[in-house]
């Protein structure tokens, strides 16, 4: 019977005490924060990143849990594809984990427009026993995260502003 569940690949990562998760095929890489990136771009939502502007989702001021959070005090940049499939960047804390989830573990949740910032941007969550823990996580619905109220220029490109 255990032989039969259908798992999947997820990258989790942690943002205060929350585990969050993306689908390991929506996360292009983890590289190191970029130091060398213009203050007057990130106050805006974008960092210079070799040769490309890109947008950066700050989840730990979208889910408003430290106002005074700047993403440079983030080491890791997740990147990933927006919408219309340009590169964006989550910033994290801490060295993602990959995890294998379930199809069986994963629990639909429902979304409404009163809810927290924490549960419009998600869509399932689960909860997996570790070695030495039980994790609750929660996985990221892309298309909530980069379409939320106040997310410059994700999902649009420069050319249709």
């Amino acid at each position: 019977m255990q032989d039969d569940l259908e798992l999947e690949k997820f990258i989790v990562f942690a943002i205060a005490n929350y585990h969050l998760a993306l689908p390991i095929n929506q996360v292009l890489r983890v590289i190191n924060y970029p130091t060398n990136t213009s203050k007057p771009l990130e106050k805006v939502g974008l960092i210079q990143l070799g040769r490309h502007t890109i947008g950066v989702v700050n989840l730990s001021q979208r889910l408003e849990l430290d106002q005074g959070t700047h993403a440079t005090q983030f080491p890791f940049l997740m990147l990933i594809r927006g919408l219309n499939q340009e590169l964006c960047g989550i910033p994290i804390p801490t060295p993602p984990d990959v995890i294998e989830i379930s199809t069986e573990e994963l629990q639909p949740l429902e979304w409404s427009p009163a809810a927290s910032s924490l549960l419009a941007m998600v869509s399932h969550a689960a909860v997996v026993n570790q070695e030495n823990a039980t994790l609750s996580i929660l996985l990221l619905d892309l298309r909530r995260v980069l379409m939320a109220p106040g997310q410059k220029l994700l999902g649009t490109s420069l050319a249709q502003r």
